[in-house]
């Protein structure tokens, strides 16, 4: 999905299980961030960490508070 994990920085994919899909680090089981949300390629404005899809048009930041609107929406169709 074109995304750096943001522990380590090899790219993240598209999983599925019995619960339905996430995003897990490529570099498993070495590494084992995951999230369930759509990752965007677009960093946090305040922090630089990894922002997430939240809600129709809103992006959050996994490391601190920051929520505010999709900036990348080209992203987010070549991604989901």
């Amino acid at each position: 999905i074109n995304v750096a994990c943001p522990k380590c920085g090899h790219d993240l994919l598209e999983r599925r299980s019995k619960r339905g899909k996430f995003y897990g680090c490529s570099a498993y089981p070495s590494c084992t961030f995951a999230v369930n949300r759509l990752p965007l390629s677009e960093a946090c404005p305040e922090c630089g960490g990894l922002q997430v899809a939240y809600g129709r048009d809103r992006a959050r930041c996994t490391n601190c508070a920051f929520i505010g609107d999709i900036h990348d929406k080209e992203g987010l169709e070549l991604a989901g």
